[in-house]
């Protein structure tokens, strides 16, 4: 992340030059190496005019020289010390020449300082995997609580049995299932309130036979989930302007995936985590000391700490 951070910042700033754009055109005149050799090859080609440009040339200099004026008087010349220039390491120069040459030609070069990684996990609700589940609670993250919509939120939840396969009652609801994982989310979360969870019932299709039907039924597990939610520590966590609903059985245009999709990447972009330079330079040093230490001791990673930060 640091290297990339570092490089499309040299390109954009080696592309706000008008030397490095394309379609550049240097100032009218020719350089003094191409005025150097043009003289010299007129000298070729005519010998005795170059001779008398020469004589000409004397001429002037006798008939400056013979009305002498005051020289000024010289400045001794300062000395500046000269400061030595960091090598530009090697990992910079092989991803900013691709970069950089693909930029500066008009094509996409994808450099955008706003651009985020979103990274997707998909849990499994059965009980075996509640208690590991934890670990991947992270403070920015979008939650997914998904469940059947034809599954009554006041019935008993049905669990399969990991080991035997069967399929049993829980002494749980359905309704206490999805608080349970609210909650989960509101417990292991250091910053609560950086997270939002979307609730989403699957299976709309077999809620009713006619659109209206379905809405209606809808609409009233909504007022009871958002009623569940009410005086709850968690309740403004969960995002309770729409119900979401997806039917798998039918295309990808008519399930309601893509309304669900641009929904969380809304999210995500209002809860965008930035690090700052000086972490990715620790994690940079860390990554490589990694290629001739196991483990570091706290003391030194510290002292990397107060390096950078010096």
């Amino acid at each position: 992340m640091y290297q990339d951070a570092v490089t499309d910042f040299t390109v954009k700033q080696m592309l706000k030059s008008p030397r490095h754009r394309k379609g550049y055109t240097p100032r009218a005149g020719a350089s003094k190496q191409e005025t150097k050799s043009e003289s010299r090859h007129e000298e070729e080609k005519n010998p005795t005019r170059a001779s008398t440009s020469k004589q000409e040339a004397n001429s002037g200099k006798t008939s400056t020289s013979s009305n002498p004026k005051p020289s000024p008087q010289k400045e001794e010349p300062v000395y500046e010390e000269k400061l030595e220039r960091p090598e530009i390491p090697k990992w910079l120069l092989n991803k900013f020449v691709p970069k950089f040459r693909f930029a500066r030609e008009g094509g996409d070069s994808k450099v955008d300082s706003n651009k985020f990684v979103m990274n997707i996990l998909d849990f499994g609700g059965q009980p075996i995997y509640h208690v590991i589940q934890r670990i991947f609670m992270v403070s920015y993250a979008v939650v997914c609580v998904v469940f059947n919509l034809n599954e009554g939120l006041n019935a008993p939840a049905k669990v399969r049995d990991p080991t035997t396969g069967k399929v049993y009652e829980h002494r749980m609801t359905n309704l206490d299932f999805i608080l349970f994982w609210i909650r989960s989310v509101f417990v292991n979360v250091r910053k609560g309130k950086n997270n939002k969870i979307m609730l989403i019932g699957t299976h709309y299709e077999s809620l009713g036979k006619t659109e209206q039907e379905r809405q209606q039924k809808v609409k009233e597990i909504e007022n009871i989930l958002w009623k569940a939610l009410e005086g709850k520590q968690f309740e403004d966590m969960v995002y309770q302007e729409e119900l979401f609903t997806i039917e798998n059985s039918v295309s990808f245009e008519k399930s309601g995936a893509s309304k669900i999709i641009l929904k969380i990447q809304k999210l995500v972009q209002m809860m965008i985590l930035t690090f700052p330079i000086k972490w990715l330079q620790v994690m940079q040093e860390i990554q490589q000391l990694r290629k001739d230490k196991l483990y570091l001791p706290t003391s030194e990673v510290r002292n990397i700490f107060l390096f950078l930060s010096a």
